[in-house]
Order: structure tokens, then sequence, then C-alpha cells
């Protein structure tokens, strides 16, 4: 299992910056937590071998204290985060001689309810919210210009779930687990009292911890679930427990995305883009900004701070959101140019021009280190690559686009459906969340956890109607390949065979929760 975790793409690590914090929670260190080690200021939501730390420190420290030696520990403590990290540079110097223009994007993935796309819903009793993910961009223009543009993404912040059963996309449930079958999708909620004190509470404490615990100042959530179909109970309440958090601390934003860009009107984004422009503007940016002769971070003075985040998500917090997130970091970058009093204007026509004078391929560059962005971030959570993605690279829908959606589309469904149980236990056992050791006495938990155990009549129909499909599927085709006497026996043998693989296939369908792969050890 540890080795299937590692075998993902995303794993960083540096000995001289600190991944895991953003340029403007660095910028708010003292010089104590300055002088500290990079593993003792590392942001620990984002510290993916954190427990592997603690137990390597332990032991260094005994073997220390035992021998006698004086080792700095911190030295054999190195960071790792998890996520994305792309780095661009103009190819020609600008400004003072010798530097680039250059922008990178650094996107950290939570600790905290981590896991894959149907086992990881929602809030979790400690209001931490799955696939949470803080996507950074720091643009640096010569010769002393540094701007830093926070945005995060995370799964719809109430008690939610919607576990694989074998169908394309499952129920969404509302509530927490055990008590989710009672609410589906056919008795949305119809005014702020309907929704549960318990969901109300959530989302309160979850954007208020948001807004003071992770100092993101005030959240801007923007939604783009589906107002109708599978996803309109989930985006109902998301919009009415939005109304009971305090005004200061949460805007809500809800557009529809593939109702508004359906038959490819993917410049109706442009829409959602304009209702936030004044929020972009208001939110503004971390920036920075060097002495002439002195590029580097340690010696910038801070000139602005940026006192909001945008906080987008869709069902899956991949496709769509990657998607609205590109679009307001373009945004935002001509912001930057702007706000460093390169260009006179924010009009994107205008930054356009300056960016292609100063940076003459960033426009397809941007959208390709974005691409790669959503494609890693997807891999982590779903399996596969993100879909839209020849939207972000190319600025339009394109046909090899949608063939390689409906590829990803399938693959997902065969890794949530018989995968992904085993995927979520390796992602909680790296973490830490389930310690497989007892703590009083190192020796293992044996037996490991196990799921429910299914009744005789369960069992026996979880292994047989497999094998039956199968065989009664070989004889329909078999009826097909070999001749017989009389085409009417033929036809019989093949209906009789053929309505035998389509109940089973049915019986198969209606009892999918059985057949589906899923995790063993304990998800809280």
């Amino acid at each position: 299992m540890l080795t299937f975790v590692l075998q993902v793409d995303g794993f960083y690590f540096s000995n001289t910056y600190d991944l895991t914090v953003s340029q403007q929670r660095i910028s708010e260190f003292g010089p104590e937590t300055r002088n500290t080690s990079l593993f003792e200021r590392a942001e620990k939501q984002f510290l993916w071998n954190y427990s592997h730390l603690n137990d390597w420190s332990s032991i260094l420290t005994d073997v220390a204290k035992t021998s006698g030696l004086s080792l700095n520990i911190s030295n054999y403590l190195t960071p790792v985060m998890f996520g994305f990290v792309g780095i661009l540079k103009a190819s020609s110097s600008l400004g003072s001689e010798g530097t680039v223009a250059s922008y990178a994007i650094i996107s950290r993935r939570s600790v905290k309810r981590a896991g894959t796309r149907f086992y990881a819903r929602g809030l979790d009793s400690e209001a931490n919210s799955a696939n949470f993910v803080e996507t950074e961009q720091i643009l640096y223009l010569p010769p002393s210009h540094i701007s830093s543009f926070v945005q995060v993404r995370g799964s719809v912040p109430l008690f939610w779930s919607q576990r694989p059963t074998l169908k394309y996309k499952p129920l969404v449930k509302m509530g927490r687990l055990a008590a989710a079958a009672q609410s589906t999708i056919d008795n949305p909620p119809e005014s702020p009292l309907d929704v549960e004190p318990e969901q109300r509470a959530i989302i309160q404490r979850h954007i208020h911890e948001a807004c003071y615990l992770h100092r993101y100042g005030k959240i801007f959530a923007v939604n783009l679930l589906d107002q109708t179909g599978m996803e309109r109970q989930l985006c109902k309440t998301y919009t009415l427990a939005a109304q009971s958090v305090d005004p200061q601390e949460l805007k809500y934003e809800s557009f529809d995305f593939h109702r508004e860009c359906k038959a490819l009107k993917w410049h109706r984004l442009s829409i959602l883009l304009d209702r936030l422009e004044g929020d972009i503007v208001a939110m503004g940016q971390f920036r920075l900004l060097s002495p002439i002769g002195k590029e580097t971070l340690r010696d910038a003075v801070v000139v602005s701070r940026q006192t909001g985040v945008f906080r987008t998500n869709c069902i899956d917090c991949l496709d769509r959101t990657n998607v609205v997130q590109s679009l307001i970091g373009r945004r935002a970058v001509d912001l930057a140019i702007r706000d460093a009093g390169l260009v006179n204007s924010a009009d994107r026509v205008v930054c356009g021009n300056y960016m292609r004078a100063v940076w003459p391929g960033f426009e397809t560059a941007f959208k390709e280190v974005w691409a790669d962005n959503a494609d890693a971030c997807s891999i982590q959570y779903s399996g596969t690559a993100a879909l839209k993605t020849d939207f972000t690279r190319t600025g339009k829908r394109t046909f090899k686009g949608m063939l390689l959606d409906g590829y990803y589309s399938l693959t997902r469904y065969y890794l949530n459906n018989f995968v992904d149980g085993f995927r979520q236990d390796a992602f909680n056992l790296f973490l830490g969340h389930y310690d497989i050791f007892r703590p009083d006495n190192g020796q293992p938990k044996l037996p490991l956890p196990r799921g429910r155990e299914p009744s005789d009549v369960e069992s026996l129909r979880i292994r047989f109607m497999p094998l039956f499909l199968a065989f009664a599927t070989s004889m329909s085709v078999l009826c097909l390949i070999f001749p017989a006497d009389l085409w009417t026996e033929r036809v019989a043998y093949f209906l009789f065979w053929g309505v035998a693989s389509v109940t089973s296939a049915i019986t198969i369908y209606a009892y999918g929760e059985d057949y589906v792969n899923k995790p063993i050890f304990p998800m809280e």
C-alpha cells in the first residue's frame, strides 16, 4: 500500500524553500520562526510525511540520548508536499541584466480527509474538507515586482456522501454517512429552516476556521454545481446553508456550469468572470517589491496583502473547477501587471499586449501549466487525468478532447468501483490516519479490520452471479457462432441465454454496492 501511494506523481520537497507555506504566510513569520527548520515551520495541513517524520524524530532523539552524540535533528527531517509544482521562465532576459520573467504555480493537497473520489466527500466531524487543495501562483516581473495569488478548492462544505454502487453517477445522500440513507435526492429543502442545524453548524465552523485559523481572510465561494438533476439537492442545500454564515466571512456565488456552457458555448464563462471581477480586485494580491540589484525574496518589501480567497467547487472539484480557477488565475496576472505600474489599465487587451511584448510565449505556457496542474490534481483524486483540459490548453473544445474525456470517464468508472477501496486504505495508512500497530506494545493489530460480513444468501449471490453472467453471455455468443439444424432452434437458444445474461446483469447492478471495492480501514 505504501508503495502504491509513493508511485503516484506529485510528491515534492526542497531543502531551501518551504513548499507547504504561501508567500504571504512566510512574510508573517517572526524572527524566531524564520530561524527554525523547514520541518518546524511547515504548514502541517500540507505536510504529507508528518507522521513519518514524527516517528523518525523520536528515533533520532533516542539515539542522540543513548549515544551522547550532539545531533541537529532538523537536518534529517525533510518536509514533503503532495500536489503539483510548475515553473515557467521567459526565454529572454528583461530589466536588470541576467534576470528573466518567471511564473510558478504550486498546488498543495491537504492531508485532512484525503482520499479518493467517492470515498472522500464533503466535510468530516472536524470540518475538514475532502479534496482540499491550495493553489498559489507566483509571478516575477523584472526588475523588482513579485506577486502571489492564492485560490483553494474543496468539496462542498456539508455532510454528504456519494458511495459507489456500480451506477455511473451514484446518488448523492445528505447528512452523515450513518444517517445518509434517510436523505436522498428526492426531498430537497425549501427554506433555510429546512437545512438541518448540524449542516448549518458544520459549514459555519468550516468557513470560520478557513478565515481565521488558516488565515485566508474572507471566503468567496464559487459553486459550479448543476442546479437540476442529480446535483440539485446538494446545490440547493449548499445555497441555503451558506445563508447562515456570517456575510463578513463568506460571499457565495452560484454558476450552473453545464447549463450555461451547454452546446459548447464556453465563451459564456466570461459571464462568471465578469461577476467575479469586483471580488478579484477587492481581495487584492500579495505583492513584494525587491530593491534594485537585490532580486531575492529575502530582501523584498511587502507592498500589499491578499485579504480573501476564492473557494471553487463542482461535485468532484476537478474538471469544472480547473477551468474556472485557470480563468481567475489569468485575470489575477493582468491585475498584478496593473498594480505593479507596468501598464496604466487592467484591461485584458492592454495587459495581454504587455505580456506578449515581455514574454512572447506566456499565454501558451500559462495554459499548458494550468492543464498540467489539472491533470495532477485529478490523477491524485480520481485516478485519471482531468476532463475538459483541451479548453484549458487551447481555449476551445476539440473533438480529440471530447474523445479523451470519454476514455477518462470510463476509466474513472472502473477505478472508482473496483480499485478505490484499496486506494483509500493506502492513503489512510500512509498518512497515519490508521495505525496498524498497537500503541501500548507495538505489536500489529491482528486481524486487520474487515467490512460487514455478508449473509449466506448474499455471499452466494456475490460469488455466483458474476460467474453465471459470464457463462450465460458466452452461451449467447456460441449460439450465434455454431450452426443449428433449424434457425428457430438457434433463435430460441439465443433468446434463452440472452435473457439469462440480462437478468443476471440487472441483478448485479441492483445489488451493486455488494460488488464494489470498499476500504477496510476506518475513515475517521
